[in-house]
């Protein structure tokens, strides 16, 4: 090996971010770094790099994640996201190099990879399932009277707990940071009240062999009122589907799924039971 291993922190974050834009050859810029690994909610991220000399020529980062168990205990983990070797150096084995180091010393870990990375993950030791289903289900447009829209930037937005279910300690302060600009999307709200509550939905919109989707990121409150905000949205926006993903099989057309794949030497954290949204999810993340 020709190169050294260094915990992130000794590298500038300039170096850090030319190495994640060589990569993917694709432009990300230090506002979209210091969202996501430097004002993250639950603390900056770590990880480590590879220097060869002077220069870093890969990254591995984590991103602190924070979970509510099922009886609403705090529980802190690591969130493998950049993995990135410049290319020049492709082929050198910086990306192994980074694993076995990042595996060494963090635990738990997990990520949420593809088909693609999966046998990577497997061949290091990590257990991998299927966490999440996606489906288009159409969408009767709906009366807008009532529903409030604008960014999410400007909208206080609700969060519903379940008790006795794993899942992401999304609160307020979390969720701004999550839908912030500055992640490289435009996300937006949708509030509505009914008889039985307030209610409201996070989406964004794209277009999919012509036809208008709406990707449900996050969604709290009375079902009839997110409900109604949805398809005030799905009026607007027209749109006829909306993609959202389910931990069971429903009605709709199934699009693919979505996996978490998990490093634990010892702390014993598994994340089973978790079945996350695409406020996860996205790519974002």
């Amino acid at each position: 090996m020709t190169f050294e291993v260094r915990p992130a922190e000794e590298a500038s974050p300039a170096d850090i971010l030319s190495v994640i834009e060589s990569a993917f050859d694709r432009p990300r810029g230090m506002d979209w770094y210091r969202w996501k690994h430097e004002d993250g909610p639950w603390g900056p991220s770590v990880g480590v790099v590879a220097v060869d000399g002077a220069k870093v020529i890969g990254v591995r980062l984590l991103l602190p994640w924070q979970f509510a168990t099922k009886n609403g205990t705090p529980v802190l983990v690591h969130r493998a996201v950049e993995a990135a070797t410049a290319p020049e150096a492709a082929r050198r084995g910086v990306f192994s190099a980074l694993n076995a180091a990042l595996m060494e010393q963090f635990d738990p870990v997990f990520s949420t990879p593809n088909e693609l990375s999966r046998p990577g993950y497997e061949k290091l030791g990590w257990t991998t399932r299927e966490v999440a289903q996606h489906h288009y289900w159409p969408v009767l447009p709906g009366p807008t009277g009532g529903v409030s829209v604008a960014p999410t930037c400007e909208t206080d937005l609700g969060v519903d707990v379940h008790a006795g279910r794993l899942q992401t300690a999304w609160e307020p302060r979390s969720l701004a940071w999550r839908f912030d600009p500055r992640s490289g999307e435009r996300y937006t709200a949708a509030i509505s009240e009914t008889e039985q509550g307030p209610g409201g939905v996070v989406y964004r919109r794209f277009d999919r062999k012509g036809a208008r989707v709406l990707l449900l990121l996050h969604r709290w409150g009375h079902q009839r009122s997110w409900r109604r905000a949805l398809r005030a949205v799905a009026t607007t926006e027209r749109a006829a589907f909306v993609l959202s993903t389910s931990a069971t099989k429903r009605l709709g057309l199934r699009r693919n799924h979505s996996l978490v794949t998990m490093w634990s030497k010892t702390s014993g954290v598994t994340l089973e039971g978790w079945h996350p949204d695409f406020v996860d999810l996205e790519r974002v993340l």
